[in-house]
């Protein structure tokens, strides 16, 4: 194997470096976008909890509401 010039062996390293900067950087994007996955889907988890909790509620006073209807018939 032939020597390293001084200026390849500097590109060399420099590409290296710039590959680890590249590496470090989308570390962190995949890192930030698990953590806004998670936010999101709790975030969906608590809409999704809060819609069946008005579904019950709506439920319950239409069946209150029926029953109320029935009792005054039954008067």
């Amino acid at each position: 194997m032939a020597p390293t010039k001084p200026e390849k062996t500097n590109q060399l390293e420099t590409d290296f470096e710039h590959l680890v900067q590249m590496m470090e950087n989308l570390s962190k994007q995949v890192a930030d976008s698990d953590a806004t996955s998670r936010l999101t889907e709790r975030r969906l988890a608590d809409l999704e909890a809060a819609t069946q909790h008005d579904e019950a509620s709506v439920n319950g006073e239409v069946r209150n509401h029926d029953r109320q209807r029935h009792d005054r018939r039954n008067d």
